[in-house]
């Protein structure tokens, strides 16, 4: 997937508002916007959920659970690969590609837990831009204010 591809389907996800995704449980770790991760699929719940993201273009949401309780907030995301890895399991290597507040949710026709979520715009994405390279987020080149490198004699 490239660059393209998604922002292509940040915009989608922007433009439809509040809909239902599968929902894949994270009981380590948390994944963010633009990571590439691959994870295994151990439990019933877990393969239940890829399962049931093949049928919804290949798109989840993961949402990290804690004392069997959800968090409020999760990622968007989008199934690059899928496979086995060397002791069977099968595994799938997924991008995030948002943020979104998690709604209420029902069992659907796979087994999986299939919620509503809405997008959330992250408004440090434009920050980090407008300083990209500055190693403050928020800064420009021009910016007094920001870090000056030493000149290399």
């Amino acid at each position: 997937m490239t660059d393209q591809d998604t922002t292509q389907f940040e915009s989608d996800e922007s433009a439809t508002g509040t809909q239902q995704l599968p929902l894949l449980p994270l009981t380590q770790g948390v994944v963010f916007p633009q990571m590439v991760v691959t994870i295994a699929l151990e439990t019933e719940e877990a393969k239940r959920a890829g399962a049931a993201a093949e049928k919804a273009g290949r798109r989840l949401v993961l949402v990290p659970k804690v004392d069997d309780v959800y968090a409020k907030v999760g990622t968007i995301a989008k199934i690059e690969n899928a496979g086995e890895l060397p002791n069977g399991t099968l595994a799938l290597v997924i991008r995030g590609v948002g943020r979104a507040r998690i709604g209420s949710g029902s069992v659907g026709n796979e087994g999986a837990l299939h919620v509503e979520i809405e997008p959330v715009d992250d408004p440090r994405a434009d920050r980090t831009r407008a300083g990209a390279g500055q190693g403050v987020p928020g800064r420009r080149r021009d910016d007094p204010r920001a870090p000056r490198r030493a000149p290399h004699w």
